[in-house]
């Protein structure tokens, strides 16, 4: 007998939502009783534990609204259990350090959050006054790696991952995706509307579940006894498969971005772009956003030598000058 696609969609679907009982009820044991920290651990379990458990109680949250016919909808959830779950790997993976960014980057939120509230003519609570936070150009260099997710998942081989962030973005921001959701059009070009879109139900909650494994592998680790141990092993049997969790690739595999050392632009295009640079350039000096020519231990700059060539000018009939390079900071 040849199981139907809706067979397979329920069945995957059930074996999720076990999983997901499975490793919140041993989450909740965790937090109900004393359970020991390795020592070398601990600064960086006082940290992941707060993500842990946002990742584990959105799982439920995931559970809850699949259960109810609306899997389509916890895909924004779902988006967050996967953002969560890659970082609180690079937060393990690189304690001391990505604490320190970590702390870094909440203070800029925050600076950002105090300062887009006054202008907005919030009245804020008495002392509250923006933190303090290193000069432009000497940031924690490991906030680049936490606050851009395309850059988490190249640093842990996890392009894939990226590809699903982006598809359950569209369910997050107003999208054409969302926008033509509820709407069916047949053969003939007829178009009805519907109260439940179209979507592969069981991939939000799947995808979840996964990530929940992953989680409780991170986090196990960092207690004496391993008292997550046997719920893992009773949720990768009932979720059907063995999980892995991401593991940061060698420098050398990462990645790099790319930089052209050739761009061709008009005449005219090259003379306004020189002057917009002048005033960006002035502006940036001005409020001290840059400090050209120094060298910092957190970020060292260099300078790049580009070849721009100057094509005719379509518009004008002007002749192409002559090849003229240029350098800019990078």
């Amino acid at each position: 007998m040849n199981a139907t696609r809706g067979d397979v969609s329920g069945m995957l679907s059930d074996a999720a939502h076990k999983t997901i009982e499975e490793l919140a009820r041993a989450f909740n044991e965790v937090t109900e009783q004393s359970v020991e920290v390795k020592a070398e651990a601990e600064l960086a379990f006082l940290a992941a534990y707060g993500w842990w458990a946002k990742i584990t109680r959105t799982c439920r949250a995931v559970s809850l609204l699949d259960k109810e016919g609306l899997a389509i909808e916890s895909e924004p959830l779902v988006r967050v259990v996967t953002e969560h779950t890659l970082a609180l790997q690079w937060l393990i993976d690189g304690s001391p350090d990505t604490l320190d960014a970590l702390e870094e980057e909440g203070r800029d939120q925050r600076k950002n959050l105090i300062e887009s509230a006054a202008k907005a003519e919030w009245k804020l609570p008495a002392g509250v006054t923006p933190p303090e936070l290193p000069s432009r150009g000497d940031e924690h260099p490991l906030r680049a790696e936490f606050s851009n997710f395309l850059t988490l998942t190249q640093l842990y081989g996890e392009e894939s991952t990226y590809v699903a962030y982006r598809l359950m973005s569209s369910e997050v921001h107003p999208s054409e995706k969302s926008s033509k959701a509820h709407l069916h059009q047949d053969p003939n070009g007829r178009v009805s509307i519907r109260g439940v879109p179209d979507g592969d139900t069981s991939a939000p909650i799947t995808h979840a579940a996964l990530c929940l494994i992953q989680a409780a592998k991170m986090m196990d680790p960092l207690f004496v006894s391993s008292p997550l141990g046997s719920a893992i092993a009773r949720a990768q049997l009932l979720f059907g498969s063995e999980v892995s969790i991401p593991q940061r690739l060698p420098a050398k595999d990462i990645p790099a971005r790319s930089v052209p050392d050739r761009i061709a632009v008009t005449a005219s295009e090259f003379s306004k772009a020189k002057a917009i640079s002048a005033i960006v350039f002035e502006a940036m000096r001005k409020s001290d956003a840059v400090r050209l020519g120094q060298v910092n231990e957190s970020q060292r700059k260099r300078r790049v030598m580009v070849d721009v060539e100057i094509l005719a000018n379509v518009d004008t009939g002007a002749p192409a000058a002559a090849d003229e390079s240029t350098s800019a900071g990078s």
